[in-house]
């Protein structure tokens, strides 16, 4: 069987896939065993996600020229790509072609629509060009993202009586940067790491977060303060 693939700037290459590779999708739901990928009768146990959500699901995007389309996707947090799937069946994996990526999709588990806005081309200080942020907010000239920060780490398990496997485990560390003013401020989500960047306005957001029961570790709560922020002098 023959797939063609995209990757990076465009250049098509052909993968013949064997039949006696067998492969299961990669994918972890909480509460649900860890999924299992064989490779060339290679066990390799799934523990995390490398992928922001389960399965491929419709999406915005618009390239550079400023044309919209509309695609299914979905975005790998290891690599920092996005996997689209274009109509003619083809698979293009890019990390340049698309500066704006909007996915919209129903949650079953949580039983409400979800909506992930990514962007690149954001000048954040350490950060290449073509990285993808998720942006929570965007308004008064400031902006709020977020990022994943996803690695891999491979462990070979032996098992007296059983095949030995390889334990994959993709662990994702939540990066938050509010940017205003041409400044760029990394910021943890907790009360602290607000005040000790911002201590100028220190009585202000005190007052604000006691006033409002801000609970910080929710990233809702966390985008209320950095919007309340935005009226601030800082």
């Amino acid at each position: 069987m023959s797939i063609k693939i995209w990757k990076k700037f465009g250049v098509m290459l052909s993968l013949t896939v064997s039949p006696i590779l067998s492969t299961a999708q990669i994918s972890n739901i909480q509460g649900r065993p860890n999924s299992i990928l064989r490779e060339n009768n290679l066990n390799i146990r799934i523990v995390g996600d490398q992928f922001l959500f389960t399965g491929i699901k419709s999406a915005k995007v618009v390239d550079q020229t400023g044309a919209a389309h509309v695609v299914l996707a979905r975005f790998d947090k290891l690599n920092n790509e996005f996997e689209i799937f274009n109509d003619d069946g083809n698979l293009l994996i890019t990390k340049f072609l698309y500066p704006f990526v909007r996915i919209e999709y129903f949650n079953d588990e949580l039983e409400k629509r979800q909506v992930h806005t990514f962007k690149n081309q954001l000048n954040v200080k350490g950060y290449p060009q073509h990285h993808y942020f998720e942006v929570l907010d965007e308004s008064n000239g400031s902006m709020i993202l977020k990022d994943y920060f996803t690695s891999k780490i491979d462990t070979e398990v032996s098992q007296y009586g059983r095949d030995d496997f390889t334990r994959r485990e993709f662990k994702t560390v939540i990066k938050y940067f509010y940017i205003r003013g041409g400044s760029t401020y990394e910021i943890k989500n907790r009360s602290r790491s607000i005040t000790s960047i911002f201590k100028s306005q220190i009585p202000e957001l005190k007052k604000y977060i006691k006033k409002n029961k801000i609970r910080f570790g929710s990233e809702e709560q966390l985008v209320q303060v950095l919007r309340h922020i935005n009226t601030l002098d800082i």
